[in-house]
């Protein structure tokens, strides 16, 4: 039986060495790439190259997927690490012109729980500070 699922990451773009962001930090990231590289994608288990590049670099963090019907736990979960960074935050996006987004990607199942995506006062304050994004991106599952 298909559940309801979500994950939760924090996202930084723009013109960087990924490398530079985790040293500023002293966060390892789940996924980065630089603007130029190959773009991929996992096909039958064998990574394909698509023929395009990445046009900007990114560096995504901090992710989250202990799914709770109350999304902004997962939220929360997310930002903790970065609430002590606000400074090197607003350092990137300043010296890289770089964005900041908390990215929230709930897999919705009709025949399952529905979460509750209500970011908390501490949600909305920490975005408020970094200048940051909040990004929903849904899928529902009819099936």
């Amino acid at each position: 039986m298909k559940k309801t699922t979500c994950y939760t990451y924090f996202m930084i773009r723009g013109d960087f060495d990924p490398d530079e962001i985790t040293a500023i930090l002293g966060i390892q990231p789940v996924r980065s790439f630089r603007s130029g590289e190959p773009v991929f994608y996992m096909k039958d288990g064998q990574k394909t190259d698509t023929g395009r590049t990445h046009q900007c670099s990114c560096w995504e963090g901090c992710r989250c997927d202990e799914y709770d019907v109350i999304i902004s736990n997962q939220m929360e979960k997310t930002i903790e690490p970065l609430i002590p960074r606000i400074e090197q935050l607003n350092m990137i996006r300043e010296r890289f012109d770089a964005s900041l987004t908390l990215e929230v990607v709930p897999s919705i199942c009709c025949e399952h729980e529905k979460p509750c995506i209500s970011p908390s006062m501490k949600v909305i304050d920490f975005c408020s500070e970094v200048r940051a994004d909040l990004d929903i991106d849904w899928y529902i599952d009819n099936a």
